[in-house]
């Protein structure tokens, strides 16, 4: 009997962790975690909140590599002022991004494991990766420049939301195209799971 229940157990978890599409390895920046839109897996305490600094002489967009680099450099600065460590970041939406703890490093092969988020019902991976794996299907051209509202740049996310949509209309004019999600790094592009 306890050779069935254990045995019941493993087979629930091998299915459970071989079906979670939305589980994203993010990147790594100066020896810190940097989580893009979406939440980190591990439990975390909050050890700041701090506002992204940009360079004055800065004359165009940055791109999502350089704008994790300067989240990392703020908050870098940010735990100097506040005498506060962190382990990583996550940048979201909001005015002021938040440097976190991880309060349990008992797992460290775990904590570089996010939840991205789903939006119109596909997986959207941003300065991250799927962890499980997937079949790229095609790159997704994209602009951080708004040309129609004087030049300004978009936001990161309003890039990553452009680039779901434009794969979307791609999938419904080309019914040989199929995706189940996206990933916005250096470079954005659709993907099947496996």
């Amino acid at each position: 009997m306890k050779f069935i229940i254990s045995l019941v157990t493993t087979l629930i978890v091998f299915a459970a962790s071989g079906q979670d599409k939305g589980l994203a390895k993010v990147e790594k920046l100066q020896n810190r975690y940097v989580f893009f839109y979406n939440e980190p897996v591990a439990e975390y305490e909050t050890a700041f909140s701090f506002k992204v600094e940009y360079p004055s002489d800065m004359t165009e967009c940055p791109s999502i590599g350089n704008m994790a680099k300067y989240a990392i450099k703020s908050a870098i600065m940010e735990s100097g002022y506040q005498n506060q460590s962190f382990d990583a970041i996550i940048i979201g939406t909001d005015e002021r991004d938040v440097a976190i703890r991880f309060t349990d490093k008992a797992n460290a092969e775990d904590l570089y494991l996010a939840r991205v988020n789903r939006e119109r019902g596909k997986y959207v991976f941003v300065f991250a990766e799927p962890a499980g794996d997937y079949e790229y299907v095609e790159d997704i051209f994209y602009s951080l420049q708004d040309n129609l509202l004087g030049g300004g740049c978009y936001g990161h996310n309003d890039v990553a939301s452009s680039i779901l949509v434009k794969a979307m209309r791609r999938e419904g004019r080309k019914k040989s195209i199929k995706f189940d999600a996206v990933v916005y790094k250096d470079k954005a592009f659709s993907l099947l799971f496996e």
